[in-house]
């Protein structure tokens, strides 16, 4: 007899609509019904049926969820990534389509990116690698200034474009992963994000003792991390 995988009772997902990222928060329930709302914590939660197909929950966020994201966003000007513009460090970059080249391709000409693509896709890997590049550039001096501050040492640093979370640490393997669209907020959240991931491979939990040394070099990291929480994301996982 084959075997059903059940569905968990709640995943973070994310949905492209009209070129724009929108993150939320899919509930599955016994209730065979549909439905969509803000939470008290502003994240967007997406109820479904258990037996829903993932195409119908598709087709219901691509009619419904902007109308909510723009009350949460005030019309999307807090969004990372969208066809129109990308954002590093709090700064927003205008994108522009170049339709007369072949190839996927990059340029970057006074402050403004002209991009090269035939789909949806090839942009995607794009913008991704336009934030593995800032990632690198903004982030891992950051990495490498608390690593001489804290003392701790990872053997592996590595930039992911992950969808859920900022940053997650491999304790055993003393390696740290940090999500790229990071490098879009300031450089007080990426030092949070970056001390919080140091912490853990001295503390792979969050006990009181590693919320104390978290503290202890980023005093103000509970702003901090309410910020990061409006994206619906983590700060991590440990392994």
């Amino acid at each position: 007899m084959k075997t059903i995988k059940s569905r968990p009772e709640s995943l973070i997902k994310h949905i492209y609509v009209d070129g724009v990222l929108y993150m939320y928060r899919l509930h599955y329930t016994d209730a065979n019904s549909l439905s969509i709302k803000l939470d008290r914590k502003n994240e967007i939660i997406v109820t479904a049926g258990k037996g829903m197909p993932d195409f119908m929950i598709d087709a219901y966020l691509h009619t419904n969820i902007a109308k909510f994201d723009n009350v949460r966003n005030k019309n999307l000007e807090n969004q990372i990534v969208t066809n129109e513009y990308l954002t590093i460090k709090e700064k927003k970059f205008a994108i522009q389509r170049l339709t007369n080249v072949k190839r996927k391709k990059i340029e970057f000409i006074n402050n403004k990116y002209y991009l090269a693509y035939k789909n949806q896709d090839e942009f995607m890997a794009l913008i991704k690698s336009i934030y593995a590049e800032a990632a690198k550039e903004n982030i891992l001096p950051r990495i490498k200034y608390w690593v001489e501050r804290c003392k701790q040492n990872p053997r592996t640093i590595e930039f992911k474009w992950y969808i859920g979370k900022w940053g997650c640490c491999h304790y055993h393997q003393r390696k740290i992963s940090i999500n790229s669209l990071l490098v879009a907020f300031s450089q007080e959240i990426i030092d949070y994000v970056v001390i919080h991931e140091l912490m853990h491979l001295v503390y792979p939990n969050h006990s009181p003792m590693f919320w104390k040394m978290v503290s202890f070099y980023c005093p103000n990291y509970q702003h901090y991390d309410k910020m990061l929480n409006f994206w619906s994301m983590s700060i991590d996982d440990v392994d």
